[in-house]
């Protein structure tokens, strides 16, 4: 404050000291100060001082005025640790790591932070970022596949650096996967009097990682119970037969795909299904080429493959329209084709040959 007495004279100005407690000398600060207040710089951290304060007008310098003794210190310390890190958003060469503000910041307004990893393989703790992090998150990447990190944070203020905070727990650095979404298009292909065939395509999203199996599950409609076919840990194959069914009783079907991650949502086969046995008359699927006139060098051997269809198995009579087949002649005989072989044939072979399919359902 100005002084009391001004000496009959406006002040002109004010001269400001300064000296350490432990010398005697006074150091000038500024002989000039014009208003009621002074900045003093480049003091000691942990040296004490005295200021006093002189008022000039213009007969001369008044008595100085001596302030009690100041030891230099900050007037905040470093912040306390901030909150345990935790990581979100992973992937198989990064990971978002978020934290808490520390409960005080020192006195002093937090300027950043600072985020270390270490690999659980190793023992040094390794700086993430190199400018100082604004934000409660700070994305670490250049990662290794499949390895564990744990994270750590520390807080900076003017005061400097804070303690770590305590370690994250470790995180593997990998992909996320997720349960796989349902078989594409399930089906029935065919339905016997015991049984029902399924076939269904690959699921559209794997969730992330390959599909290791399908399970397949069946309900009687008469009591709403769902139960597994398959074994628990699923089947490889896009295909399954459904065995031990009741005949006449109706089904439905549904299938799931499994992963890493789990088993996955269930596609419905659509509707019901009745288990009967389907009737079919035979059909051939004759070759057109066998249709006309057949030509088989004296030597050689004669091979006729007529697949066909027909529920149930039709029975299969092979026959030689003017005289009979050889005795040596093979005859091969399917549920789905059959095959007539005559080896070394000779102009007795020549001839039209005839094929008939017969069951219950025709011929």
């Amino acid at each position: 404050k100005p002084p009391q007495q001004d000496g009959g004279s406006d002040i002109s100005h004010y001269i400001v000291e300064r000296r350490e407690t432990s010398r005697l000398v006074w150091t000038v600060v500024d002989s000039n100060v014009q208003t009621l207040g002074c900045k003093v710089t480049k003091l000691l951290e942990g040296n004490e001082y005295i200021f006093r304060i002189m008022a000039v007008n213009k007969y001369g310098t008044g008595d100085p005025l001596e302030s009690d003794p100041v030891f230099m210190k900050n007037p905040f310390v470093v912040p306390d640790a901030p909150k345990t890190p935790e990581v979100t958003n992973v992937t198989k060469d990064s990971m978002v790591v978020v934290w808490g503000r520390p409960v005080s910041d020192g006195g002093s307004e937090i300027t950043g932070y600072i985020v270390e990893k270490r690999d659980k393989e190793g023992i040094r703790w390794t700086r993430c970022n190199k400018r100082l992090v604004s934000e409660l998150r700070f994305r670490v990447v250049g990662l290794i596949e499949n390895h564990q990190y744990e994270f750590r944070v520390s807080a900076e203020n003017a005061a400097g650096v804070s303690e770590a905070s305590q370690s994250s727990i470790f995180y593997k650095a990998s992909d996320p996967i997720f349960k796989p979404g349902p078989p594409n298009n399930p089906k029935v292909t065919d339905v016997t009097r015991s049984s029902v065939f399924l076939a269904w395509s690959k699921p559209i999203y794997d969730g992330g990682c390959e599909i290791q199996g399908y399970i397949v599950e069946k309900c009687d409609t008469s009591s709403d119970e769902w139960t597994v076919c398959t074994p628990a840990t699923g089947i490889k194959e896009t295909h399954y037969e459904v065995e031990k069914l009741s005949e006449k009783h109706e089904y439905k079907f549904r299938v799931c795909a499994v992963n890493k991650a789990g088993v996955g949502e269930h596609a419905d086969v659509h509707g019901t299904v009745l288990v009967e046995e389907k009737l079919e008359a035979p059909d051939l699927d004759l070759d057109p080429e066998y249709r006309k006139l057949v030509n088989v060098r004296a030597g050689c051997s004669l091979r006729l493959f007529i697949p066909f269809r027909g529920r149930p198995a039709p029975e299969v009579k092979w026959a030689k329209a003017d005289g009979e087949i050889r005795d040596t002649a093979m005859i091969e005989v399917t549920s789905s084709y059959t095959l007539l072989t005559v080896d070394n044939v000779n102009r007795f072979d020549t001839g039209k040959y005839t094929l008939t399919l017969e069951n219950s359902s025709g011929s």
